[in-house]
């Protein structure tokens, strides 16, 4: 059949629902709801992230009665968890057509203890909102929740605090002015260590209370960071992926002490690929204490067992490995003729992935990945198969 102008529109009409109904199924049964643009749904958080985050804000604040000021809120998802949560609830959205859309949706989705503006926020517009929309005295009941634009006026992307619009360190004396909790969605490509240095001088001095890695299906869906104006010390660094979850500081990391591979022979042993979320925390020497796990090597992030720990199931990946060789032309050879179809990975060696591939000549597909990485200090081959 051939396709039609119409049917190309239609398409184009249905894809924000299609996106939103995976991201948010909560939703998806709801006749009516509106979704303005495409570039709303793909910025905005899916529902367990959002879920997450507003139970992160309910612990902060544990007495009944505690508010949240969503000040750059979109089409509503974290707006919507924070609601659910019990949160007396600001929505605000610059754009009037994302927040005729959002009070639309709520309304259909029967939510009530949300309030509405439109206010562009700037240093001198976000005070007189939050002082307008607050009622609780206590402001440790009180939230300011940002999720900022991370794109530059040129469209390109950008990850540091700063360069975000808006710019929180210029509004962060006035947020903490009305509430005591801060909380900042950004993007899963930006650099925790670097942003809590950004938010002061030093880690100690940093209102940076926690930063979570928030994951889903392996994959580093955003980095959440909770500041608190009375916090004094380093701020804990936590994983978040399915049912896994993981607390340290960098301290932990530092002094803790893991246990390295004896030999580079690590045939019939099971594998460790740590996900995106638990790589992006860079727990990596603790990730080998805390679950008894072997480093491959000293900058291999790669790990083995005699057997799969399911604490690890949701953090990353297990493989049974099925055989080795060094590193060189014989074993690349030999890898090639058994393992026509396979992903291939290259890990602390100066080759990059595409190299190992054109190397091995290898298609990819199946169920075998290789990994050219050291193993004790050695250069080798490893063929393991997914589990």
């Amino acid at each position: 059949m051939k396709t039609t102008f119409a049917d190309i529109l239609q398409k184009t009409a249905d894809e924000p629902c299609r996106r939103m109904a995976a991201k948010v199924p909560q939703w998806a049964g709801v006749e009516g709801m509106r979704y303005p643009t495409l570039l709303c749904t793909e910025q905005c958080s899916g529902s367990a992230a959002a879920l997450l985050k507003a139970g992160e804000a309910a612990a902060l604040c544990p007495t009944s009665g505690f508010e949240v000021a969503d000040l750059t809120a979109g089409i509503g998802v974290d707006s919507w968890a924070f609601c659910t949560a019990g949160a007396r609830v600001l929505h605000n959205e610059r754009d009037c057509c994302l927040s005729a859309a959002a009070r639309h949706n709520f309304a259909l989705l029967g939510m009530s203890g949300i309030e509405f503006s439109t206010i562009d926020l700037t240093p001198g517009t976000v005070e007189p909102l939050l002082s307008d929309f607050f009622t609780t005295p206590d402001p440790s009941a009180r939230i300011c929740y940002l999720d900022p634009a991370r794109r530059s006026a040129t469209g390109s992307k950008v990850f540091r605090i700063q360069d975000c619009t808006p710019d929180i360190l210029e509004l962060l004396p006035r947020l903490f002015a009305q509430a005591r909790f801060v909380m900042v969605k950004l993007s899963p490509m930006a650099d925790i260590d670097l942003c809590i240095s950004e938010l002061g001088a030093e880690h100690t001095e940093s209102p940076c209370r926690k930063a979570i890695c928030i994951g889903s299906g392996k994959e580093c869906k955003e980095l959440l960071l909770i500041l608190d104006r009375e916090h004094k010390g380093e701020p804990l660094i936590q994983v978040r992926d399915g049912s896994f979850k993981l607390s340290f500081t960098r301290k932990d990391e530092k002094t803790s002490e893991p246990t390295f591979c004896e030999t580079s022979d690590i045939t019939g042993k099971h594998l460790f690929e740590p996900g995106r979320a638990l790589a992006k925390a860079g727990a990596f020497r603790l990730l080998s204490q805390r679950f008894a796990l072997r480093k491959l090597d000293v900058s291999t992030q790669l790990y083995c067992s005699e057997e799969q720990n399911p604490d690890l199931a949701d953090a990353g990946k297990w493989f049974r490995i099925i055989e080795t060789a060094p590193f060189g032309k014989a074993g690349l050879k030999a890898f090639s003729a058994r393992y026509p179809r396979c992903e291939v990975s290259a890990r602390n060696l100066p080759i990059s992935s595409d190299e190992l591939r054109a190397r091995i000549k290898a298609k990819s597909g199946g169920d075998i990945h290789i990994f050219a990485t050291l193993v004790n200090a050695q250069r080798t081959l490893i063929a393991a198969k997914i589990e």
